[in-house]
């Protein structure tokens, strides 16, 4: 299954940007995004479902449902959820917490 189309994903814009700004995140194409040279977060969609895998500190993906025309509420979650795997991961790899 490939990854998602940019106008898919294009009311995640803030949240997106937000992704961006995590340390030693690369986004090597629209929406995929990697830890190091490993990959960490991407997105997909079929037929009226969209999704995202997000890579957990145990090297598994994790499902994460991003309804369309989601709440604010709900995409504020994604991010949240998304920033503490990312955390753990660095935390891991460093021994530091991540500053916010």
């Amino acid at each position: 299954m490939g990854h998602i189309k940019p106008e898919i994903i294009k009311d995640l814009s803030k949240q997106l940007e937000a992704i961006r700004k995590l340390p030693e995140l690369k986004e090597k194409s629209f929406g995929v995004f990697y830890y190091k040279s490993n990959p960490f977060l991407h997105f997909h969609h079929k037929d009226d479902k969209r999704w995202a895998h997000v890579k957990t500190i145990d090297k598994e993906w994790l499902k994460l449902e991003i309804d369309f025309e989601c709440t604010a509420v709900k995409k504020k979650d994604f991010l949240k959820k998304v920033s503490a795997h990312h955390d753990s991961i660095l935390s891991a790899k460093t021994g530091k917490k991540p500053k916010k």
